[in-house]
């Protein structure tokens, strides 16, 4: 797994220590009665948002999307470049307006292609942040069993505090099950989901906006 990939998981620290924190505090305050004493147990999102089983098989396929679309990227440059280099050699030589059309044809090409390639790492991030979503309600969801069964009434991320209890830590327990419940996840294929076109599109939340259509798909010749 490459810095890249460790870089995208710990991005999701602060919203994880949140989603545990309001999760297992909910029933509590809806109750009138003086909440009991806190019994803690302490989990290592990071290391299950990277070991389990279902968050390796979602970044083993958003690197299979990321070669392609890197390849693609890398073929598009190298046209475009030895275009650009064409270019330059005919100014000398065609009339100035009709070198001007091409120049402006050229950069209309220019700006398309590179709508093209970050259209498809924004459908390439929602696919992944959708999949990781999954991960992380299924996350919460045997934490809380793990927890319901030692007694536990208050389930922490490890990253919110400084320090705890070895006992504490039921990390191993979360991963088994976890591993258990959801040994993968369904990635989603990045040219046919459809995106949000609101401004929590970066983040895959919600519906807010409408969403944006899966590019058509190209007539063969």
């Amino acid at each position: 797994m490459n810095t890249k990939t460790i870089a995208r998981i710990a991005m999701l620290a602060p919203a994880v220590a949140v989603f545990f924190t309001m999760a297992v505090n909910a029933p509590a305050q809806a109750q009138s009665n003086p909440a009991p004493a806190p019994l803690i147990g302490v989990v290592n999102t990071d290391v299950l948002l990277r070991e389990s089983l279902a968050a390796k098989s979602v970044m083993l396929e958003r690197e299979k999307y990321a070669t392609v679309y890197q390849n693609q990227a890398n073929d598009i440059s190298s046209k475009l470049r030895a275009e650009d280099q064409d270019l330059g050699n005919q100014r000398n030589v065609l009339a100035p307006d009709v070198w001007q059309e091409k120049a402006a044809a050229f950069q209309k090409k220019f700006a398309e292609a590179q709508g093209q390639v970050r259209e498809k790492q924004e459908r390439l991030e929602y696919s992944t942040n959708q999949a990781m979503q999954e991960v992380l309600n299924t996350l919460r969801v045997v934490s809380q069993g793990v927890a319901s069964q030692r007694g536990i009434n208050l389930v922490i991320p490890q990253g919110a505090v400084l320090s705890f209890d070895p006992a504490m830590d039921i990390t191993s327990a979360v991963m088994n099950g976890l591993n258990t419940r959801l040994p993968s996840v369904k990635f989603q294929d990045p040219e046919t989901i459809q995106v949000p076109t609101g401004p929590d599109q970066a983040a895959g939340a919600g519906d807010a906006g409408g969403t944006k259509p899966a590019p058509a798909a190209k007539k063969k010749q």
